[in-house]
């Protein structure tokens, strides 16, 4: 009986050990020897019997991100993820599921203050996309099949709502009697636009965009329409354009056999 607790409790401390032994490699995630090695992780075996993947930065012995896999060969990643900033606090959480994330995504700064919350379906984008300013709720976009769609509210910095989709009545006419008109006419739209784009690219950038004026004269079910611009600065222009419209004051709504329709529009933001 004697020799077999000592080989049990040899075994725990066996099994210990090489759960948290280290195991080097680059930036990459690749195994190199240690004197080539820039981070290392540990792999620790849980209670769920999955194993938590924790790796660190070689330097600082600072925790980088936690993974967790359903086995030992890390193939797959399943459940919870965490991601680190070289000072300890949070900077990514969400979850995987079959190696694809999937359901609300966090994105912190250095200062523990929300940056963006993403949902993911089968790792792709699907549905809201929220963007905060110094932590406070800034924007809620709509995202299908990772491709951004559509803005559902706006807020200022305090936290008032600038605008809110309002997607009740779902009839909008693109053929009417009488136009929708902007305040002022034609002229003041364009007046109106050209004040309001900011461009951050030394090429002239233009997005269209389709919109609704409901029978209040309000606009509402802002859509961005795909145009040929450089994937790397089309998402930041697409929701420029969305902002821009979602602050147009009110129309005089669109007629139809005499009666007040919502209307449905399309115009070109131009970043010049």
């Amino acid at each position: 009986m004697r020799i077999i607790i000592i080989f049990f409790l040899a075994a725990l401390i066996v099994q210990s050990t090489s759960a948290q032994r280290k195991h080097w490699i680059n930036s990459n995630g690749d195994v190199v020897k240690k004197d080539m090695a820039t981070h290392y992780y540990t792999l620790t075996k849980t209670a769920a019997k999955t194993f938590l993947y924790q790796e660190y930065d070689k330097q600082t012995d600072s925790l980088f991100q936690e993974i967790n896999y359903p086995t030992k060969d890390l193939l797959t990643k399943e459940g919870e993820f965490k991601q680190y900033f070289e000072n300890g606090t949070l900077a990514v959480e969400g979850a995987y599921l079959n190696n694809k994330k999937t359901g609300s995504w966090m994105f912190y700064d250095r200062n523990s203050l929300k940056q963006t919350e993403i949902t993911y379906k089968k790792g792709l984008k699907q549905g809201c996309f929220s963007e905060f300013k110094k932590g406070k709720l800034s924007a809620i976009f709509r995202y299908k099949t990772d491709t951004l769609h559509s803005l559902v509210q706006l807020f200022d910095a305090i936290g008032n709502n600038l605008f809110k989709e309002d997607t009740l009545d779902r009839a909008a006419y693109s053929f009417v009697d009488e136009e929708a008109i902007f305040s002022g006419g034609e002229i003041e739209f364009q007046k109106f636009l050209k004040k309001r784009t900011n461009n951050r690219n030394p090429q002239q950038v233009k997005v269209g965009v389709t919109f609704n004026i409901d029978k209040k004269g309000q606009v509402t079910e802002i859509e961005v329409l795909k145009e040929s611009i450089q994937a790397t600065i089309a998402e930041y222009y697409y929701k420029e354009a969305l902002k821009v419209i979602s602050k147009m004051p009110k129309w005089e709504p669109a007629m139809k056999r005499g009666r007040v329709v919502k209307s449905r529009h399309h115009c070109e933001v131009l970043f010049n």
